[in-house]
């Protein structure tokens, strides 16, 4: 199916989801240039976000980005003209992060970096007004209590908050 970025643009979110679906990550023949433009667009509209390349979760095409550990992950979408967006970390964890030991992503890690490191993140974020509540969001990339809630829905040892 050859179709231009202006014509891709056109679709809506569920058309491209829909097609984009359908793509192969081992046989890109035929969308080539239309991912090219699709990975241009989200360039352009994400200069903030390194770009990784195009990459492959479960059999389907997803855009790759690295970020630093204190970056607001909120500036991350889930998705992009019908791509997925996945992100990983650029650097190890800090060396203080992990003090819960059950879950590396547990909202106690986050929140005792953050109380540690208030100052730094706020200095690195470029934000000296943050709250602790808006660091927390930020880093984890959703509201602080959505996450408290999603590790609880995970199971035990996911998190004693």
């Amino acid at each position: 199916m050859e179709m231009t970025i202006d014509e891709w643009i056109a679709l809506s979110d569920e058309e491209r989801g829909q097609i984009a679906r359908e793509w192969s990550p081992y046989d890109t023949g035929g969308i080539d240039q239309l991912l090219s433009e699709i990975v241009d667009e989200f360039r352009k509209k994400h200069p903030c976000l390194d770009f990784q390349g195009l990459g492959n979760v479960h059999g389907s095409l997803e855009l790759v980005v690295i970020h630093p550990f204190v970056f607001d992950k909120r500036l991350i979408p889930n998705s992009f003209l019908g791509l997925a967006v996945r992100n990983s970390l650029s650097e190890p964890l800090p060396d203080d992060f992990d003090v819960f030991s059950g879950y590396v992503w547990a909202p106690e890690n986050y929140a005792n970096f953050v109380d540690n490191h208030v100052e730094e993140v706020r200095s690195t974020l470029g934000n000296r007004e943050m709250t602790r509540e808006e660091i927390l969001n930020a880093l984890i990339g959703v509201p602080f209590e959505e996450w408290v809630e999603q590790c609880r829905k995970f199971g035990p040892g996911y998190t004693n908050l």
